[in-house]
């Protein structure tokens, strides 16, 4: 979908560094994914994939979009948008409520309470911010995810 999108000019795809020449013949070339600038491996962890993924970004780049590919139903619409709600405001985010309910709980394990699920969305932020929490969390051994 995003090969299809207005507001995006280049992708890079992060895969498993087993699967990055059969991901480059098998589905770039064959699709004719035009917008792929560059297949490259991702890491042990999420946040080591995500984190290699914006430094594979070569050149300049206002927006970043980061979409994992369990939710493959994102449509060019909305990726449009939430790109240009980024632009305008430094972060935007497409996600659906959270269904489960989450409690929280002291460190003993005891809940304390229950927060509204509608509270509760992850973000998306700018390349140069994410690029730096990036670096900052690898550097340090923090694990971490979007």
């Amino acid at each position: 979908m995003f090969q299809r999108c207005d507001t995006i000019s280049e992708i890079v795809l992060v895969v498993p560094k087993s699967d990055v020449a059969g991901i480059e013949q098998s589905v770039v070339k064959r699709y004719k994914f035009d917008k792929v600038c560059r297949v490259a491996a991702g890491g042990a962890e999420r946040q080591d994939t995500v984190y290699k993924g914006i430094r594979a970004i070569k050149g300049p780049c206002d927006v970043v979009c980061i979409h994992d590919g369990v939710r493959p139903f994102v449509t060019a619409r909305l990726i449009d948008s939430c790109v240009r709600t980024a632009a305008a405001f430094g972060a935007a985010i497409v996600a659906v409520p959270v269904k489960d309910t989450i409690k929280i709980a002291s460190e003993d394990g005891c809940v304390l309470r229950t927060p509204e699920r509608e509270t509760l969305w992850p973000r998306r932020r700018r390349r140069r911010s994410s690029t730096i929490s990036w670096r900052t969390l690898t550097r340090r051994r923090i694990e971490a995810t979007l």
